[in-house]
Parts: structure tokens; C-alpha cells; sequence
């Protein structure tokens, strides 16, 4: 490990810098929890606490926030070795001003300080902005949704599309497709054009910067002739079922079809790799989530970055097996970049091991950093905080073996966390934001 004090020294740094938040799932109108019990909701954290042997009904079966801490209180010590439970603490220490640990002597004072302060005209200003020198934060937006109103000068939306590709054949999609648009869906032509106007729609009336899917293990992209698309689309609107080799071709004509909306819309195409959901099935929501890892999951992109040439991929993956192979992709494609450690691999050892291999394979302009996937914003100071370490001890140590000097270093951590996602997703910033 580098020393403590070059460390800190950089830490003290590199926190000081504007950042953007490259992928979220906060709430436009309401970004922030109401109390400590929703940041204690975490679906990290019920899986955690599940898996470590408390009763699912005492935790998910809770009928208040209140309840379902006081439930877990004596669970608490079987996960307090996590990062995610560090993490719990951090945003309880820095916001609500916990002393100790969060526990049976310390958590009703916590809960009472996260009502009042939750509810304080601004807070997530002061959270975001304030603390955390967040200057746009990515949001993940259904297709239907009303983003009349939102703060452009904090959030950037981004069209989900997940739906639109791995549901296709599903009745519910095309009848919310059809709402939506007001577009009659008789043929694979008119859901093509409905979805187009979606992308116009978000590019133009929302400002969105980007697409985004989170696609399983076993998906495969690979090029199919409209009329053979067309023939299977026609088996779902009348009902019929179609077969598994059907439904692939089906998607995958889609998802290069979304792929030219986003060249035609200017937008980046974000892709999350590798979630097998539902892996336990008793599970919290979104607690049953895994991976798995497929050889051919990135093999089946390399067309799709070929045919594609004027559509920047942000690509992560969730698993470390095939970061290697990712990074290979960043460094030869002049149109895929790198974003951030996402679920699975959002942790500290796993950060540091990625941006060592990283920043020795990956031009740095090509490498976004923080992707918190947080789901208020007070656990983004959890994630920054993580972050933020992990980068400062990884560019210590190469600090220290001469491979960079500290100014250095410090240019780096600023392209990853400010200066590379707004190039990448052509964001417009006023001359106060892009101060340190």
C-alpha cells in the first residue's frame, strides 16, 4: 500500500473536484429519502441482512420504516464488516450526525435528525451540490415518463430502453409504446417509428444525452434483415407465440435499429453488461440479483462498435472475469469508453484492481469515473466516498513507482470524475461549474 500521507494529500485533492455522476436512479422531483429508514432500505443492504440470517418477515414484512430498523438492530454486528454497512454509517456520520455506531443507543436520535433535515427546503441541493461537488448527475427514465419541469441545471435524463428490447413481445410494452406516442401499432414499421419519436422526444424536449439497457448474460446482437424481423413482429401483434431463436432475431434487429436512433439523436449508448435477475427468488426487491458470466457477451458487441462508428458506447460490466476483456475493447475502439464499477463491483478492492489495469491499458480520455447507480442522493455520498478513496490509493501507488507525478495524478482524477463525462456526453457546463 502507498503511504498514508501521499494519500490523504491526494484525497484531500481530488475531493475538492466538480464530478459527474454517470449513472443513477434518482427521482427528478424528489431525489431525496425522506428519513434514514429509506437509505436503510437499500436493497444492499436487505440482501445483506437476508443472507446473514434475519427473518424475511421481520425485514420486508416491517409495516414502517421505524419498524423495520428496530426489527434489524440485532443483526446489525453480522454485517458490519460490509462496505456497504461502512457506507450506511458514512451517510449517517456526515448527514445526520451519527457518533459511534449506528445501533441500538444511537439510532432513534439518528432517525429524528433524518426526518428534519430530509424534509429542509433544498436538501438535495445541499446534499448534491454542497457536499459532494456533484454537477450533473445522470438519471435512468422510463420511455413514458413526464420530465416536464426538471432541474437541467442538476439532472440529465437518460432513455431506458430495456422494455423496448427484452420485453418486445409483450403485450403491456406495446400497449405503453402506443400510449405514449399515440402511434397505432400495427407493423414492426409503426413500433420502429414510435420508438424513434421516443429518442427525438427525450433528445429534444428533455435534453437526454443518452440511451441505456442493462443487458443479460446471454444476449447476443447480431445484424437481421428487416422483413425477417418484421414476419416475427407480426407473430406477436396477432398473438401467436414465437420461438426463442424467433424472439432473439426479433431483439436483436431492435437493439442495432435503437442504436442508429441513437447516431441519428447524437446520444451515447450506455450499456450495462451482465445482470441474471431473480437469482434468489425470496429475495428483497432487486436483493436477488446476480451475475453470471457468458464468454460471448462482449465477442457479440464487436459489430455493433464496427457498424457503428459516429455511437459512443459507455460500457460496464458486472463482473471482474471479463474486465480485461472490456478494457481491451477501450483501448482499441476509438468509439467505446469506460465507465465507472457498478453493483457487484463497486467495491473498494475491486476499484482499485480495475483502475490499476486501467489506467496502464486505457488512453485516460477515455474513462469515465463515478456511476453510483445511487437511488436517493445521500447515498451518493457513500459512493463518493468509496470512490474517492479507491482512486486516491490507486494513483498513490503509481505515484510511487514513478509512473505518474503528483500534478499528474491529480490531471487524471479530474478527467475521470469531471472533464471525461462531459466530453463524452456533450454536456453543457457555465464557467462556474467546471472551477475545481
Amino acid at each position: 500500500m502507498p503511504s498514508k500521507d501521499l494519500v490523504e494529500r491526494l484525497l484531500a485533492e481530488v475531493r475538492r473536484m466538480p464530478i459527474v455522476d454517470c449513472h443513477t436512479h434518482l427521482r427528478w422531483n424528489h431525489p431525496a429519502a425522506d428519513d434514514v429508514s429509506d437509505i436503510f432500505g437499500y436493497h444492499y443492504i436487505m440482501a445483506e441482512l437476508l443472507s446473514a440470517g434475519m427473518p424475511h418477515e421481520k425485514l420486508l414484512g416491517a409495516r414502517t420504516g421505524r419498524e423495520r430498523i428496530r426489527n434489524a438492530l440485532p443483526y446489525l454486528p453480522r454485517i458490519s464488516n460490509t462496505a456497504t454497512w461502512w457506507g450506511f454509517e458514512e451517510i449517517c456520520r456526515r448527514l445526520f450526525g451519527l457518533q459511534g455506531a449506528f445501533g441500538e443507543a444511537t439510532w432513534e436520535e439518528v432517525f429524528a435528525t433524518s426526518e428534519q433535515k430530509c424534509r429542509e427546503p433544498g436538501w438535495h441541493q445541499q446534499v448534491i451540490e454542497e457536499t459532494l461537488n456533484v454537477r450533473r448527475t445522470m438519471l435512468t427514465n422510463n420511455f413514458d415518463e413526464d420530465l416536464t419541469g426538471y432541474d437541467r441545471s442538476m439532472f440529465v435524463p437518460a432513455l431506458r430502453i430495456d422494455p423496448l428490447v427484452l420485453a418486445c413481445d409483450r403485450p403491456e410494452t406495446l400497449a405503453s409504446v402506443q400510449k405514449a406516442t399515440g402511434v397505432e401499432i400495427r407493423s414492426l414499421s409503426d413500433f420502429k417509428k414510435a420508438v424513434g419519436s421516443l429518442y427525438h422526444r427525450f433528445r429534444n424536449d428533455y435534453g437526454a444525452r443518452s440511451s441505456a439497457i442493462s443487458l443479460p448474460p446471454d444476449f447476443t446482437a447480431f445484424p437481421v434483415h428487416e422483413g425477417d424481423a418484421a414476419r416475427v413482429f407480426d407473430q406477436v401483434l396477432a398473438g401467436r407465440r414465437v420461438t426463442d431463436d424467433e424472439f432473439q432475431r426479433l431483439r436483436s434487429h431492435l437493439f442495432y435499429t435503437y442504436t442508429g436512433f441513437c447516431e441519428d439523436n447524437g446520444m451515447v449508448f450506455q450499456l450495462m453488461l451482465g445482470v441474471d435477475r431473480l437469482v434468489y427468488l425470496n429475495a428483497a426487491p432487486s436483493g436477488g440479483d446476480a451475475f453470471s458470466t457468458d464468454a460471448s457477451m462482449l465477442r457479440a458487441l464487436r459489430d455493433l462498435l464496427n457498424r457503428h462508428p459516429g455511437v459512443t458506447f459507455d460500457l460496464c460490466i458486472l463482473n471482474r472475469a471479463q474486465m480485461h476483456e472490456l478494457a481491451a475493447l477501450g483501448k482499441i475502439f476509438p468509439n467505446c469508453v469506460v465507465s465507472g464499477h457498478w453493483w457487484y463491483t463497486f467495491y473498494p478492492g475491486a476499484i482499485r484492481e480495475t483502475l490499476r489495469e486501467r489506467l496502464e491499458m486505457i488512453p485516460v480520455v477515455k474513462l469515465n469515473g463515478l456511476f453510483s447507480d445511487s437511488y436517493y442522493c445521500e447515498w451518493t455520498v457513500a459512493k463518493v466516498a468509496v470512490y474517492t478513496r479507491a482512486l486516491a490509493e490507486c494513483l498513490a501507488e503509481k505515484v510511487e513507482q514513478t509512473y505518474f507525478s503528483e500534478d499528474r495524478a491529480l490531471w487524471v482524477a479530474r478527467r475521470l470524475l469531471y472533464e471525461n463525462p462531459v466530453e463524452h456526453f456533450g454536456l453543457q457546463m457555465d464557467a462556474r461549474e467546471t472551477g475545481a
